[in-house]
């Protein structure tokens, strides 16, 4: 019998430390790869471990690291000065697109001959930037960022003229030179005015109102060497107002031409895609850095083709709420 309750103990102080180190790992500064999927405005970040700055789940918070691009995709415009080190974030237009440089980077392989193969695989994940070795699962945070954290170092972080440090009910944290903001509901419904959501199949999801492109370039890597691997580039635009999202992916393959059905229009889970290649690089092989539609009210103005291979684009609008082609 004393046996019996010596186990029981012993069982419920292993999950008692397993929630205090969940619920309260910050203070100890423990930093965890994400397990789940993570989407932020559309944007994936499923591939932590070859990233090198990873997103971080740290006190049961997830924290998503602050590089330029990631800042932009959530309508923070960062202005950088050095000496002593400031960076004033501000948010930008919902309205305004905003470009955002991304790589597109084949898993890494063997041998320059695997490569050729996984590049028309396509498998493939979009990072920042890629480190040469896989990410360990755990890391000793040892930098909180607090208040009195910048102001002994001389620091200056704002959003909006505020200090961001005293913005968030969790502290920041700083990684491999990058600042952390936490992915937690305060945070992205009361300061980024977004919205946050958590289930076990999707994993966390951030939406925050912007309209911004992503611009993708092909990265050639193996584990041994450089390779040369054939793609394309694309650009993808994006639009997230409430809960209305707006997509259009274009790009031109030289085998097999323009992609039909590129644009979709999604409110909640309710999908629209319109028949026809729409985006300005279809019917040719030119690279852009414009937007591929715009905004107003409730028309989304881009071109179309219907031709085979997306020749001779058109200009054209579509109705958000029905997906349907309309008359100027």
């Amino acid at each position: 019998m004393k046996r019996v309750i010596c186990t029981f103990i012993a069982v419920i102080t292993f999950f008692s430390a397993s929630i205090d180190s969940s619920a309260y790992g910050w203070l100890w500064g423990v930093g965890f790869l994400p397990d789940f999927p993570v989407t932020v405005n559309e944007q994936e970040y499923n591939y932590n471990e070859y990233e090198t700055y990873p997103l971080l789940v740290n006190g049961g918070v997830t924290y998503f690291p602050l590089t330029y691009n990631n800042a932009m995709i959530l309508n923070l415009v960062p202005e950088y000065s050095e000496n002593p080190l400031s960076i004033a974030y501000t948010r930008g237009n919902a309205e305004d697109a905003k470009q955002i440089f991304k790589k597109i980077l084949i898993k890494k392989v063997e041998t320059p001959s695997d490569a050729q193969v996984s590049g028309r695989d396509t498998n493939i994940y979009q990072t920042h930037h890629p480190v040469s070795e896989k990410n360990e699962g755990i890391y000793n945070l040892n930098q909180i960022v607090t208040k009195d954290y910048c102001e002994r170092f001389g620091i200056k972080l704002t959003l909006d003229g505020k200090d961001l440090t005293e913005l968030s009910e969790y502290p920041l944290l700083y990684f491999r030179n990058i600042y952390y903001i936490p992915l937690s509901w305060q945070f992205v419904t009361e300061i980024l005015g977004g919205t946050v959501s958590f289930d076990t199949e999707k994993g966390l999801k951030v939406r925050v109102d912007n309209y911004f492109t992503t611009l993708n370039e092909i990265e050639k890597i193996t584990y041994t060497e450089n390779c040369f691997v054939r793609g394309h580039s694309e650009n993808a635009t994006y639009y997230i107002k409430g809960d209305v999202t707006v997509s259009l992916t274009a790009g031109y393959h030289e085998l097999v031409g323009a992609t039909s059905q590129n644009l979709e229009i999604r409110k909640g889970e309710v999908s629209i895609k319109p028949q026809g290649c729409f985006g300005v690089l279809q019917g040719r092989r030119e690279f852009t850095i414009s937007p591929q539609f715009t905004i107003d009210g409730n028309k989304i103005k881009t071109f179309v083709s219907d031709e085979y291979r997306g020749e001779n684009p058109k200009p054209c609008v579509i109705d958000i709420e029905t997906g349907e082609r309309i008359e100027e």
